[in-house]
């Protein structure tokens, strides 16, 4: 994924909003992560939306 998102930087004219949201996201991940490492839900599907949340804006940015 590190260097899928690095392909999409090296190509974007605007890379700054692009490096936003990969660090948003690899943090959400890790927020994600240890949440479920917690074993705990209400965390787990609290940071599991905010995970999809970023990968919409991405999508929607690479569109």
């Amino acid at each position: 994924m590190y260097y899928d998102f690095d392909k999409l930087i090296t190509a974007a004219h605007d890379k700054q909003p692009f490096i936003h949201l990969a660090n948003r996201l690899f943090d959400s991940f890790e927020n994600l992560q240890q949440a479920v490492t917690a074993k705990d839900d209400p965390k787990i599907s609290q940071r599991y939306a905010d995970t999809k949340l970023i990968l919409q804006e991405l999508m929607a940015r690479m569109a």
